[in-house]
């Protein structure tokens, strides 16, 4: 309208349109929303595109896609944009909590971690309580205190679980090694000397007194007597072999029948007519019998336990002395 109260022709229409949001987007969780490190939970939107995810307010850079894996603690929204360029409101947030794990657990030992079977070595966790022993990577049945006796060969580790519920990462490994027991050696005899069943680790004893440097298989003993051997490998001890009695007398004057023998031992001189000393000595060096016998004699062994007998024999005339040792069954 100008001065003189003239209204102008109405101008061309400006039109303005106001396009309507897009939905305000749900997310919906595939699993717990609480978890340790390590673990995720995947997030998915209603919206099927054009999302735009959030942490706590801010846009995550790239997360576009309906869905998004979440792996750390935080309030994660979603926007949907419509194909007019408007934004939803911001979906309700899905707070996902991300619990530490407990710290690496380390292993102490008390002692070395090879022995023999039939020893142990204690090894204890650093964590005091929560343990989980794992033998080989299995774990163990029952072994959940802070400390694990350890009795065989294998690589032993330990996790911890802290009050959320995480658990740890495996312990660096304790590599125990248990060694076999070193079987019982047997002794003979070939002339004068006394072999060993076992070719290396020997430690020779005349009776219970250990004979300084004489750790061959072969030994030569320098008088008549009791002699036996104990076998050491990888550090296992073999028991003492059973005592044997050594002769230097290799001259074979009698014939001793059977052998081994179940309930009569039969003793007869070859050629010798004088009276003969017989002596039979257990493993242990009890005599067990001692009697004297003119060129022959029969012994009753049904009494006596299964085992390695000597069988020492002695010319009362000459003093010849040769022994001979028999198996009882």
């Amino acid at each position: 309208t100008n001065v003189s109260g003239c209204s102008s022709i109405e101008s061309l229409p400006t039109n303005v349109v106001v396009n309507a949001l897009p939905p305000t987007p749900t997310i919906a969780a595939n699993g717990p929303l609480t978890f340790c490190i390590g673990s995720s939970v995947l997030l998915t939107s209603s919206a099927s595109s054009n999302n735009q995810w959030f942490l706590n307010g801010n846009s995550i850079n790239g997360a576009i896609n309906p869905t998004y894996t979440a792996t750390q603690t935080g309030a994660f929204t979603v926007k949907t944009t419509n194909i007019s360029g408007c934004s939803s409101i911001e979906s309700l947030p899905t707070n996902v909590v991300v619990n530490a794990l407990p710290p690496t657990p380390t292993i102490a030992a008390n002692g070395p971690l090879t022995f023999c079977i039939g020893g142990s070595v204690v090894l204890t966790s650093s964590a005091s309580s929560n343990n989980q022993w794992f033998l080989n990577g299995n774990p163990i049945n029952g072994a959940t205190n802070s400390i694990y006796s350890a009795t065989q060969t294998g690589a032993f580790t330990v996790k911890t679980t802290n009050t959320a519920g995480c658990l740890s990462n495996q312990s660096l490994t304790s590599s125990i090694i248990a060694n076999a027991i070193t079987p019982k050696p047997t002794i003979t005899q070939n002339d004068g000397k006394l072999l060993s069943s076992s070719p290396n680790g020997n430690q020779w004893y005349n009776n219970t007194t250990i004979i300084p440097g004489a750790t061959n298989a072969i030994y030569s003993p320098l008088s008549n007597g009791y002699y036996r051997t104990q076998v050491t490998i990888s550090g296992c001890q073999s028991p003492l072999s059973d005592l044997f009695y050594f002769s230097s007398f290799t001259s074979d004057n009698y014939q001793i029948m059977p052998n081994p023998v179940r309930e009569t031992l039969t003793i007869q001189a070859k050629s010798n007519t004088n009276q003969t000393s017989l002596k039979i000595i257990n493993a242990n060096g009890t005599i067990l019998l001692n009697k004297n016998f003119i060129k022959s004699i029969s012994i009753d062994l049904r009494a006596f336990t299964s085992g390695i007998y000597s069988i020492v024999l002695i010319d009362n005339t000459t003093k010849i002395e040769e022994s001979k040792q028999i198996i009882k069954l």
